[in-house]
């Protein structure tokens, strides 16, 4: 959250960018512990929803709600969650892309 989200979300409300939903950011943690993002997703798709979905202490129709009318910072909520992928995603889907190029 601290190196990755919380920067992403000043820079966006520094460039004015008003944002209300899910952020989910794909990271790569190598072995010393350095962050890579390999990717932002706004999604609430599969996997995101998984981990959400298994630490939120609140009901979603409460937030959903409560963003639709502007008053998230109303709502009590808790929004960390982690997932984990095989070592070597993504390259089963870069392999299958680029068979079916071919």
């Amino acid at each position: 959250m601290r190196e990755v989200i919380m920067p992403t979300i000043n820079g966006m409300a520094a460039d004015g960018i008003v944002y209300t939903g899910f952020l989910y950011a794909g990271l790569m943690i190598k072995p010393d512990g350095s962050l890579r993002v390999l990717e932002f997703n706004c999604r609430l798709g599969d996997p995101e929803t998984q981990p959400i979905m298994m630490r939120l202490k609140s009901s979603l129709v409460e937030l959903v709600d409560a963003a639709i009318d502007g008053r998230l910072n109303e709502s009590k909520r808790n929004g960390t969650a982690a997932s984990r992928s095989a070592w070597s995603w993504p390259l089963p889907t870069i392999r299958r892309r680029r068979a079916r190029a071919t």
